[in-house]
């Protein structure tokens, strides 16, 4: 999010992080805390986990992804409640609070 933040707002070049579903929450309180207004409109949620994902596997997300990538791109209207309730549905894990 720091990325997406710092060309957004330094370079102005519409930015979009793809972020693992199971660390958006995490995500979206990182990028409030840079002071990001509507976060959800700059992040995709990747099927978790990533890491350790086979080339194929790495593949197969990225292709599931293409279409929400270009349409938080590409759109500037604001995030519907729908979603942004799906990407806020955790609390953010104790390392996070503690600036992990």
């Amino acid at each position: 999010m720091h990325d997406v933040h710092s060309f957004e707002k330094h370079g102005h070049v519409p930015s979009v992080a793809v972020v693992s579903s199971a660390f958006t929450t995490q995500a979206i309180y990182q990028a409030e805390m840079l002071g990001m207004v509507e976060p959800e409109r700059h992040m995709v949620p990747a099927e978790h986990p990533i890491s350790d994902a086979t080339d194929a596997e790495i593949a197969l997300k990225a292709d599931l992804l293409f279409d929400d990538l270009m349409y938080q791109l590409t759109n500037n209207r604001p995030t519907s409640a729908a979603r942004r309730n799906h990407l806020r549905s955790a609390t953010p894990s104790e390392a996070c609070l503690a600036g992990a």
